[in-house]
């Protein structure tokens, strides 16, 4: 569409949304008769198409309530983040932001006003819609009672993947999560079962707490050992030897990804197998893993391996394809990771020599593949970083 258009032209254009919700060919001011900014019937059809183009409106159109609404409620990805390019009064009328935060832009709520970033309403519809919003969510504007907060913690720690919740620390850190959540024994054993590294940022008196701790090694096992190491009590014989106890051998990669960078790992890659198979090549792992454990437990030390499973799709398991150039398959993926070694990782080649996709993983390629590493027999590879 040129600006040569006219005013009919522009009304009776369409667009297309691909299967994504991302627009290919929407309407825009910039290739439009610079009369159009102020046309509002004009300005409703483009920003319906693509409320992204609020940003370029006039400013007596991005003050109109219906305008406004019709951008942040527009049918594309994202819409919500038009409110963005709204005016100050928009972004303190309710109305308005309820409806941008609606449906999966609950991230939009970084772009409301103070005062709604503290209301109980908004915020719960934004936590509801995606709880990566409560990173923006004004817990200190007073306006939510405690009850009120609670609630809002609490689905994020009950809605919230493994990705989403990765970030909670740093939440933490940043002031951007509730001083009293963490001082608060039900929500702090919710946080550490979530993400062990919350651990760091409880109450010294949690921290000294040894049933309190004890009780954390029963909601994350696999967190027990840096549970502890946060703990005021990390030297305590009976709190060693319960966290060498309860910590599994075997973990989710999720669970391994702080150890990854210090560590060897061997990880078997298996996001498209069944449950039945998920199950068996857990069992797979657990002796050899139990092996290793054991030997570093009679030398005084740390296991000189991880061994975890990636057994659903997310983040992590993606960024691990992408830096080991294994692509998704049907099949299962063995990878022994050796990032302290400048990046090295190592491949499981199939005995009968079909290549690196297997169809299942049994205890004896585990052993072998194990051996073969320290034998250092092993092709080396370099992870992409």
């Amino acid at each position: 569409m040129t600006s040569g258009a006219t005013r009919e032209q522009v009304l009776a254009t369409t667009t297309e949304v691909d299967d994504e919700g991302i627009i290919i060919n929407a309407l825009s001011f910039s290739s439009l008769n610079p009369e159009f900014k102020n046309d509002k019937e004009v300005t409703l059809h483009i920003v319906r198409m693509s409320g992204r183009q609020l940003e370029f409106a006039s400013d007596d159109m991005r003050s109109d309530i219906d305008v406004v609404m019709a951008a942040v409620s527009s049918e594309t990805q994202y819409n919500g983040s038009s409110l963005q390019y709204a005016p100050d009064q928009m972004k303190d009328n309710k109305e308005v932001v309820l409806a941008a935060i609606a449906g999966t832009d609950g991230q939009a709520l970084a772009y409301a006003s103070k005062r709604l970033r503290g209301n109980a309403e908004v915020v719960r519809a934004a936590m509801l819609s995606h709880p990566y919003a409560i990173q923006t969510v004004d817990f200190a504007d007073g306006q939510m009672s405690r009850e009120e907060q609670e609630e809002v913690v609490m689905i994020y720690l009950e809605s919230c993947d493994q990705d989403v919740f990765s970030s909670l620390p740093d939440f933490i850190d940043d002031g951007k999560f509730p001083k009293w959540a963490v001082e608060d024994k039900g929500i702090a054993t919710k946080c550490c079962a979530k993400n062990a590294m919350c651990m760091r940022y409880l109450s010294d008196e949690l921290k000294a707490d040894k049933e309190f701790i004890l009780s954390l090694f029963v909601a994350s096992p696999a967190g027990a050992k840096k549970i502890l190491g946060f703990s005021k009590l990390y030297e305590n014989p009976e709190l060693v030897a319960a966290a060498a106890a309860c910590t599994p051998t075997v973990i989710t990669l999720e669970q391994a990804a702080d150890d990854l960078g210090g560590r060897s790992a061997l990880i078997v890659l298996c996001e498209k197998a069944s449950a039945e198979e998920k199950t068996a090549i857990a069992t797979a792992l657990k002796a050899p893993a139990d092996a290793v454990f054991a030997a570093a437990a009679d030398a005084g030390g740390e296991p000189e391996m991880v061994f975890a499973i990636g057994a659903s799709a997310g983040k992590i398991l993606e960024q691990l394809r992408e830096m080991t150039k294994i692509e998704d398959s049907k099949g299962v993926s063995m990878v022994l990771l050796d990032i302290p070694d400048n990046g090295a990782y190592y491949l499981w080649q199939r005995p009968d020599g079909a290549g690196e996709i297997v169809g299942t993983v049994t205890e004896t390629d585990v052993s072998k593949f194990v051996a073969d590493y320290r034998a250092k027999s092993l092709e080396r590879r370099q992870l992409e970083m």
